[in-house]
C-alpha cells in the first residue's frame, strides 16, 4: 500500500512539533502500512536515518523504564529489542512499548486514580505527553504518576523530583499537581516544580499564574506570577514567595535561532548566551561538526533533543552544566 503520510509530517514529528491529532495519524499510518512497503519510497536517506536515531533514543528510555517491571515483561522487551530491525521494526518496538507503559499498574496509596507511572532513569530530560495534550519535561531521577484518562472535574498528577509543565488550558478542569506536601493548581500555564524527598519543594512560574497551597491547609494558598518563585520546607506551615525565578526559567523560553553549516562549537556559544547555561563538549573532536537547523520557537530541551538526533551525539545534565559527548 502506498503511504499517504507526507514527508513534511514525518519531519515535523522528528522536530516534536506535531499536534496530538497528527501524531495519531502517524500511528494509524504505521498500523496500516503493508509489509512490503519500504521507507525508501517515503523518505530521503537523511530523514530515514534521523527517524531511526529518534526511535532508538526512545527505545533506550523505554527499556530503562521497563527494567523496573516484572521479569516476564523484561524478557519480552529484550527479545523485541534484539529481534526487530529496520525502520518499520523500530516503529513497532516504540509503539509496543508505548502500550506496555500505558498498562503499568499505579502504585498503591498514590492518591491518583489511574495506571501510568513514568520515571526518568536517564541523564537527560524526558518529554512526556499527557492525555489532555499537556506536556511535561521530567528531569533525571524524577517520577510522574497520572491517570490514563483524565475524568471528572479536575486533572490530577503526582510528582516526585523535578519537572517543567506546559499545561493545556481547560477552564472547566483545573490541573492539579501533588508534590511533597503541597498542591499546585492551574488552568493553563507553564511552570517548574522541584520536589525531591527530604528537601524543600519549589515552584517557579514561566507564564500565566498558579495557585499553591499546603496540603490540608487551604488558608495557606498563595498566587504565584511569572518570574516568581515559591518555597515550602516540609514541616513548616508557610509558603515563602520571592521574585527570583527569571534566570531559572530562561531555558524554557522559546528562542528564534537558526544555523547554516555552523560548527558545533559556535552553536554552543550561541545557546550558552541565549539561555544562560554552561554547555561544553566532552569530546573535542565533535567541535567541528556542522549543523544545519532552524530552532525557531523552540526551548532549550527541545533544541538539545533535536541536536542529539541530527548530530548523533548525546547530552548529560551534571548539576547546572550540560555535557555533550559522542554516542
Amino acid at each position: 500500500m502506498k503511504s499517504e503520510i507526507p514527508h513534511r509530517l514525518i519531519e515535523k514529528y522528528l522536530r516534536q512539533a506535531c499536534t496530538p491529532e497528527e501524531e495519531q495519524a502517524l500511528y494509524n499510518w504505521y498500523d496500516a502500512m503493508g509489509t512490503g512497503e519500504s521507507l525508501d519510497e517515503i523518505l530521503p536517506p537523511s530523514s530515514q536515518q534521523a527517524l531511526k536515531d529518534r526511535m532508538r533514543n526512545r527505545i533506550r528510555m523505554n527499556i530503562s523504564e521497563a527494567e523496573q517491571r516484572s521479569t516476564k515483561r523484561r524478557t519480552v522487551i529484550r527479545r523485541l529489542a534484539y529481534t526487530l530491525s529496520g525502520a518499520a521494526a523500530i516503529f513497532a518496538l516504540v509503539f509496543g512499548m508505548r502500550a506496555l507503559l500505558q498498562n503499568e499498574t499505579q502504585a498503591p496509596g498514590s492518591g491518583i486514580r489511574g495506571e501510568i507511572a513514568v520515571s526518568n532513569t536517564t541523564t537527560g530530560m524526558h518529554k512526556q505527553l499527557l492525555p489532555d495534550s499537556s506536556v511535561v519535561w521530567l528531569s533525571p531521577d524524577s517520577r510522574l504518576e497520572y491517570s490514563q484518562q483524565f475524568s471528572g472535574d479536575s486533572r490530577q498528577v503526582r510528582l516526585t523530583g523535578e519537572a517543567f509543565f506546559q499545561v493545556r488550558e481547560d477552564a472547566r478542569r483545573p490541573f492539579i499537581i501533588h508534590s511533597n506536601g503541597i498542591i499546585t493548581k492551574v488552568l493553563g500555564t507553564s511552570f517548574r516544580i522541584r520536589s525531591f524527598n527530604q528537601s524543600a519543594t519549589e515552584v517557579a512560574v514561566a507564564t500565566g499564574k498558579v495557585s499553591v497551597a499546603i496540603e490540608g491547609n487551604k488558608r495557606s494558598e498563595k498566587i504565584v506570577l511569572p518570574d516568581q518563585h515559591i518555597t515550602y520546607q516540609p514541616g513548616d506551615q508557610q509558603l515563602a514567595v520571592d521574585s527570583s525565578a527569571a534566570s531559572a526559567m530562561l531555558i524554557w523560553q522559546k528562542a528564534g535561532l537558526s544555523f547554516t553549516n555552523t560548527p558545533v562549537s559556535e552553536v554552543i556559544k550561541a545557546l550558552n548566551s541565549q539561555f544562560g547555561v554552561q554547555i561544553s563538549l566532552k569530546d573535542e573532536s565533535t567541535a567541528g561538526y556542522s549543523l544545519n537547523a532552524d530552532f525557531t520557537n523552540q526551548n532549550l530541551p527541545d533544541i538539545l533533543e533535536m541536536m542529539q538526533t541530527s548530530l548523533n551525539i548525546t547530552y548529560e545534565l551534571q548539576g547546572d552544566k550540560i555535557i555533550f559527548s559522542k554516542k
